[in-house]
């Protein structure tokens, strides 16, 4: 699941994810690391033996860095960088 730094940071955020057969949402928490592995119970394939039993879908966060940033962004994060000191 492919995130924003800002949507990563903020407090709990609606994620949607697509499963098998239909798209669920679900908190996400602040801060969440990136490569983090979240399981959504009961949103993965079909169980072989039992069709209508589903098993358990994995979404890993991915946070995709911005690229092109304009002068006002590259000095808000200067501004941020500096905060963290």
């Amino acid at each position: 699941m492919a995130t924003t730094p800002a949507a990563t940071l903020s407090a709990w955020t609606i994620s949607s994810q697509r499963s098998m057969d239909c798209r669920s949402a679900f908190l996400k928490p602040a801060e969440t690391n990136n490569g983090r592995v979240f399981r959504l119970r009961g949103l993965g394939m079909p169980q072989l033996k039992n069709p209508q039993e589903h098993g358990n879908l994995y979404a890993c966060v991915e946070v995709k860095l911005p690229t092109n940033l304009s002068q006002a962004e590259k000095e808000l994060l200067e501004k941020l960088r500096g905060l963290r000191k």
